[in-house]
């Protein structure tokens, strides 16, 4: 059984205030004398510095032991102290002095501590220090375009090592690491100089891709995600473009892409780590509604038919008034950056009229940038319908001509940035005389994190038509106008 007892004081003098800040916990062993902890840390930081000192404390492990001796309380009392020390230094504390006693009072150890943090120091001067041989490499967070503050807290400078080692990185060294922290504090006032001990390594340059041996996925296929060339600087942002691009292929559960061992020329290799998804998926389901009655649906898909991505999907639809039947097919990258889409779906409908329609279309992708997507295509339609006036056939040409904007990093599950398209497709054709008309058309959804997880995540859409009476020209009255919003928040599929 335990029991905590916290005792606040202040104590004022009059020529100068002090806050001091005291805990006490007292922890019965399960056998023998109890262990009782003070801390007394002296400023107006001691709110702050008590919390951190009472994180690394290592004196309550004693009250699990059976009776424990004064040596051992007196060892891992002054262990601790060295702890303190180092938490309160890390904190940007750089003079600050802790000093510890223990006694026995009436058959129980006390152990008490006495910090004095002193002024938190600043930081006048940020260097790079590195322990190898290398020429024309970056000695300050400056050079490296990295904004620093001054500030001596330990989540600031952790934040500043992170964005030099990040830097590097982007720089050619792909083994950087930095080992040591120091700071070179002044006494006779509060500022320091910053320093992070680095080993560079050697200047480095792309090497081979290491592809595993195990996958169905053709590598010829892989290498042309490759966003460099062999013999090129190596640059840490490139390496991680290719992941995101191999994630988005849909093709593989794990993908990861890290720099190998860099030679004694500099080459490094890419070793990359893949698992492939089932490339196959089949589905079915029935539904019932009281205005189109029974209906079934099944699909089935593989995303890997040719072992270079390609995607091959049928669709069947049936109901009691309708059945739809589709196919699409993608091939990816067909000219390096260029997809191809091919869709077809043939349709029947019997309520309000009799109507069987025909639409098939063959489209080009062109990747111009990771973001941007210029689209062009060609599209026949075909449709003949029966009703109360008579019967009546449609044939159609179109050539759709969009672009799509997106900035989702996996679109297998987004979880923050914008996916939108905009397209005009002007169609010629035949229908009791010759017709044309254009459609103008336009999506735009965006995703946005509740929380740093990325668990929940909410997406709201948006999306309008506008057909115009004339074939070729952009902006004549327009006819018709459709719009749809939508708006949702949901946990996303990471855990």
């Amino acid at each position: 059984m335990s029991k905590v007892r916290v005792h606040l004081c202040f104590l004022v003098a009059a020529a100068s205030a002090v806050l001091a800040c005291s805990i006490q916990s007292s922890v019965a062993a399960t056998k023998g004398s109890a262990v009782t902890v003070a801390i007394n840390v002296a400023g107006s930081d001691a709110g702050s510095i008590k919390k951190s000192l009472k994180a690394v404390s290592r004196l309550e492990v004693l009250t699990t032991a059976e009776s424990p001796s004064i040596e051992t309380v007196r060892s891992v009392a002054q262990a601790d102290a060295k702890r303190f020390t180092e938490a309160i230094h890390a904190d940007g504390f750089y003079a600050a002095t802790v000093d510890v006693a223990v006694t026995e009072p009436d058959g129980t150890y006390r152990a008490e501590f006495a910090v004095k943090p002193g002024p938190r120091y600043r930081i006048t001067q940020y260097q790079i220090v590195y322990t190898d041989e290398g020429n024309d490499r970056p000695t300050t967070p400056a050079d490296l375009k990295i904004d620093t503050n001054g500030s001596s807290r330990g989540a600031d400078i952790l934040d500043i090592q992170q964005k030099i080692l990040s830097a590097l990185k982007e720089r050619g060294y792909p083994s950087a690491v930095i080992t040591e922290r120091r700071a070179q504090a002044r006494m006779d006032q509060p500022t320091a100089v910053m320093q992070f001990i680095t080993t560079s390594g050697l200047l480095a340059s792309f090497g081979p891709t290491v592809w595993p041996d195990d996958l169905r996925t053709r590598k010829s296929y892989l290498q042309t995600f490759v966003p460099w060339k062999q013999g090129q600087q190596f640059n840490m942002s490139k390496a991680n473009q290719l992941r995101d691009d191999l994630i988005n292929t849909g093709l593989f559960t794990v993908v990861d892409v890290q720099p190998g061992k860099t030679s004694a020329d500099g080459a490094t290799p890419v070793d990359v780590t893949l698992i492939e998804r089932k490339p196959r998926t089949f589905a079915a389901g029935v539904t019932y509604s009281t205005n189109i009655g029974v209906g079934g649906q099944v699909s089935w898909e593989h995303r890997n038919l040719f072992r270079h991505g390609e995607t091959l999907s049928a669709n069947l639809n049936v109901s009691q008034v309708s059945q739809t039947a589709s196919l699409d097919y993608k091939s990816p990258r067909i000219l390096h950056k260029t997809d191809l889409i091919i869709a077809t779906s043939l349709s029947n409908e019997t309520t309000p009229y009799d109507a069987a329609t025909s639409d098939s279309t063959a489209e080009l992708d062109y990747h111009l940038t990771r973001h941007l997507t210029p689209k062009a295509g060609v599209e026949l339609f075909f449709s003949s319908s029966s009703d109360a006036f008579g019967h009546h056939k449609t044939a159609l040409i179109g050539f759709p001509v969009g672009l799509a904007y997106s900035t989702i990093e996996n679109v297998l599950n987004p979880t923050k940035g914008w996916d939108s398209a905009v397209s005009f497709e002007p169609y010629v054709g035949v229908s009791s005389g010759t017709i044309g008309f254009s459609q103008l058309q336009g999506t735009a959804s965006y995703h946005w994190p509740f929380d740093p997880n990325r668990q929940w995540v909410g997406a709201l859409w948006e999306r309008w038509v506008q057909r115009l009476e004339r074939a070729w020209l952009p902006f004549p009255p327009t006819s018709a106008i459709t719009r749809v919003a939508q708006a949702r928040c949901a946990p996303t599929a990471i855990a």
